[in-house]
């Protein structure tokens, strides 16, 4: 969603491909020391998938990882200084 809002030209479909391929990556965050390196990994390639899938910049598909990151952080506090949960 904030690919398309960023340029992209991508479809779901390919978007939902690309992350799912990428978040196998997680699968071996639990390995000590090595985890880091799977989740540093894993970023990249949701910048470099992003960048592919919706023909954008290096720099944009980053700028939107970043954007999503952000969104769930701000919802998070959100919630959590609500008194919610």
């Amino acid at each position: 969603m904030i690919q398309k809002t960023l340029g992209g030209k991508g479809t779901y479909e390919g978007t939902a491909r690309f992350v799912l391929y990428a978040s196998a990556a997680s699968s071996f965050l639990w390995i000590p020391l090595a985890g880091g390196i799977f989740g540093v990994y894993q970023l990249y390639l949701y910048v470099v998938g992003g960048r592919f899938v919706h023909d954008v910049s290096l720099e944009r598909s980053a700028l939107a990882l970043f954007l999503s990151i952000l969104l769930v952080i701000v919802f998070a506090v959100l919630v959590s200084l609500s008194g919610f949960v």
